[in-house]
């Protein structure tokens, strides 16, 4: 029997690497690959003594956290499914989601122990709940998590599961009704990763500027995207090149192959004098050597092979089938040209064990209950990083910072509100943050002024502002920033590799450029379902198989995509369309105002009104009238808010965003 594709790859990770090779830091704890593929074995032969089987929901409420990747790999391990649930919610929503997803199993924290033993009576399918927390606080009636994992086998978990199975459910907050639960295969979130590193390659700089000077200014992001495929480049072959001091001074033609429908194009490599590649995307017209590399079926079968040269039964594995390939060539192997000494030389150099200065560090900081975490954690999962999960179970600038430093992170994932509280950070400017190599955001737009921070902040760090929706696996486009001339307000970038898209008016008919419509998407990343729910499903969909996306965008002159707003947020007046984001841009300049929700509120005359819904700063005191004069010259005056309210706080959503649905619920009414 084979095992699941994520158990898979975190197996041979604990086989081939170095039996201390880190794979999670959190907090004071650091746990090696191995420990980590034991406790999930662990966790997984205990979950089948249970008869979890294959197919079974298990649902977890956890923090981001070493339990939360042992209970979620030990399920998929298993061939279960694990539904992480935020872990923020209240009763009544725990309860909901718990019954829709038929869970099975629950996993959570001592921290909602509470709830769960007040809503336990209305959880009538869970035949097993799985406390994180003291031994001597759990439940007579609950199963201690650590020592559940202390009593069972250290077994190498098997099932019969394969790309195309369901990996995970992730429930969407929704701004209207109950949640959604979005069903993704293993294949939708390995997809999107390797459309992103097709992305990535085609924003390499063109081989026409193989031998012009890399200067700073206007094209330094050029040399920030290639410091950034430098780091994510874990083939073998490219460590070899740069390595390799003869093989540096070469120029080289890479390329990657695979039956897969996407293609990865054909690269130019040569040394940057530093013990770095420079990467280009096309063929150099001469070269020195010319590698074709078949790396598998799929693009992500090199996830499985890049472990093996860390080990010798591993390179034994893969020395000589490499070897053969190179003899008889073809297509299904390597194939070499150029001179005889320098192709041995490369062979030699891609099979040396590499350095351990050499493996990734990541930071992870969204939750990973939502989308945005998730996928970060798949792409920990594929290129075998060094994943940094900080201690404190909310965010704290401070901390950030220090881990920033600290561990050297190479690549990083915040949404906007938590960039926002780094750059304002004070004394941010006094540490030393030259290994960041990619900061990214995700999760709502991140504002150009605060780009321009970061760009500032972070001097080798490509700024990847990535849009992305749960149904879609959740990366859709991808804007990149490396120069702050260069960067422009609600630019959400272009697409990702392998992803159709339109733009679409109310009678679903394309609109020219320039204008708004609502974005729609088709790629193979697209949800399988929204779990039990049929009909919201097809209502999801195009007849010609696009997903709406709900997002109201247009297509600019550069051929970049522009957001404009929320469908659902758009406010008719009057016969006007008003799109709350803009007039919500409008107030958040003004001095005193520490954040605003617009809304759309019922009116016997205009149809609807405009009512801005106000948090002033601490301290500060204002009036309606000041608001609204504001807006005056700003904004034209039919978006101009005819109503103000003033509120203490918002509702907030784990990746920062204002929950507009409870807003209007407590302030939308005339």
């Amino acid at each position: 029997m084979k095992k699941s594709p994520f158990k898979k790859f975190i197996s041979i990770k604990a086989n081939h690497y170095p039996k201390d090779r880190v794979s999670i830091v959190h907090g004071d704890k650091r746990i090696t690959w191995k420990e980590l593929n034991e406790r999930i074995n662990r966790l997984g032969n205990g979950l089948i003594d249970i008869d979890a089987e294959k197919g079974d929901k298990i649902a977890l409420i956890l923090y981001n956290s070493p339990e939360f990747l042992e209970s979620n790999f030990a399920s998929q391990g298993i061939g279960a499914v694990p539904v992480p649930i935020n872990y923020r919610l209240v009763g009544n929503e725990f309860e909901y989601i718990l019954n829709n997803c038929d869970a099975k199993i629950l996993i959570f924290d001592e921290d909602v122990l509470p709830i769960i033993q007040e809503i336990r009576d209305e959880l009538p399918l869970i035949e097993h709940y799985i406390y994180v927390g003291d031994k001597e606080k759990t439940p007579e009636d609950m199963v201690n998590y650590y020592q559940f994992i202390n009593e069972h086998k250290n077994k190498e978990l098997k099932a019969d599961v394969s790309y195309d199975d369901i990996g995970l459910i992730l429930y969407t907050g929704g701004t209207t009704g109950m949640p959604k639960g979005v069903v993704l295969t293993y294949d939708n979130l390995v997809t999107n990763i390797e459309m992103v590193g097709v992305f990535m390659t085609n924003a390499l700089p063109p081989v026409s500027r193989l031998k012009k000077r890399m200067e700073k200014g206007k094209r330094s992001i050029d040399k920030k995207i290639q410091g950034g495929m430098q780091v994510l480049s874990g083939l073998s072959i490219f460590q070899a090149l740069a390595d390799d001091e003869d093989l540096a001074k070469k120029i080289s033609i890479i390329e990657l192959q695979s039956d897969a429908d996407l293609k990865i194009p054909p690269m130019t490599a040569t040394g940057d004098g530093e013990g770095g590649l420079k990467l280009f995307y096309g063929k150099a017209k001469e070269w020195d050597i010319y590698a074709k590399v078949f790396l598998g079926r799929e693009i992500r079968d090199l996830a499985e092979s890049g472990p093996l040269s860390y080990s010798t039964r591993g390179k034994i594995k893969n020395f000589f089938p490499m070897i053969w390939k190179y003899l008889i060539g073809g297509t299904k192997g390597i194939n070499l040209k150029g001179p005889f000494k320098l192709k041995l030389k490369l062979i030699g150099a891609s099979t040396k064990t590499p350095p351990p200065e050499e493996v990734i560090n990541l930071l992870l900081l969204p939750p990973l209950f939502h989308s945005a975490g998730y996928i970060f954690l798949v792409q920990w999962l594929l290129f075998g990083c060094k994943l940094v999960m900080p201690g404190s179970k909310s965010f704290n600038a401070e901390e950030v910072v220090n881990y920033l430093h600290d561990e050297k992170i190479h690549i990083t994932l915040m949404v906007p509100t938590m960039w926002k509280r780094i750059v304002e950070y004070p004394s941010i400017e006094d540490y030393d943050f030259s290994d960041l190599k990619i900061a990214m955001s995700g999760g709502a737009l991140l504002k150009g002024k605060y780009k321009k921070k970061m760009i500032e902040l972070f001097p080798n760090a490509l700024i990847f502002d990535a849009l992305g929706q749960t149904e879609m696996s959740p990366i859709v486009s991808v804007k990149l920033d490396g120069d702050v001339e260069a960067v422009k307000d609600r630019s959400v970038g272009k697409m990702v590799a392998g992803l159709d898209y339109k733009i679409v008016d109310e009678e679903g008919k394309v609109v020219p450029d320039g204008e708004i419509g609502e974005l729609c998407y088709k790629s193979s990343t697209i949800m399988k379902e929204y779990y039990k729910d049929k009909e919201k499903t097809k209502a999801s969909m195009t007849e010609d198989g696009f997903f709406y996306s709900g997002d109201l965008a247009y297509r600019g002159e550069d051929g970049e995509v522009y957001l404009v707003d929320r469908k659902k947020s758009c406010i008719n007046t009057g016969g006007e369309k008003v799109y709350a984001l803009e007039v919500e841009e409008c107030i958040m300049e003004h001095p005193k105002v520490k954040n605003v929700c617009v809304i759309g509120v019922p009116n016997d005359e205009w149809g609807s009104i405009v009512r801005a819904v106000v948090q002033l700063k601490e301290g500060e005191e204002a009036t309606k009238e000041e608001i609204q004069d504001f807006c005056k010259g700003k904004i034209a005056g039919f978006k101009k808010p005819r109503s103000v309210v003033f509120t203490d706080e918002f509702p907030i959503s784990p990746v920062g965003k204002i929950q507009r649905g409870k807003v209007k619920k407590q302030y939308g009414t005339p």
